[in-house]
């Protein structure tokens, strides 16, 4: 990576049509929660399955830079109700973000691949 790069952070946070971020609020009690975020939604829910933490109890949120935007969890799991692995993800984000994840190319793959909460 270039010391550009290293500046101004990934090219790909630039580009209006992807999310900044992505948020995974889990309700703890009234009306608080925990809170994980990560630079690709892959990422992210192969933390949350890694954790134990199921679809049910999770709000999944694209952050873009001045709004966000709530993801229907519809779309990151499979039939019976459990996470979708990275592939799968891989394929249903592609409908979602057309032009910026293919089977050769991903616009995310200058991102971080860390996971930051609680």
């Amino acid at each position: 990576m270039n010391i550009v790069r290293k500046l101004l952070g990934p090219k790909s946070k630039y580009d209006k049509d992807l999310p900044y971020l992505y948020e995974a609020r889990i309700p703890t009690i009234e009306d608080h929660y925990k809170s994980f975020v990560s630079d690709k939604v892959c990422q992210l829910i192969g933390y949350l399955k890694k954790h134990g933490i199921q679809p049910g109890d999770t709000s999944l949120f694209e952050v873009y830079q001045q709004n966000e935007r709530p993801i229907d969890l519809a779309i990151c799991v499979d039939k019976s109700g459990q996470w979708l692995s990275r592939e799968q993800l891989c394929y249903t984000f592609s409908a979602v973000y057309p032009g910026h994840i293919a089977e050769s190319t991903c616009s995310f793959v200058d991102r971080e691949d860390a996971v930051l909460g609680p």
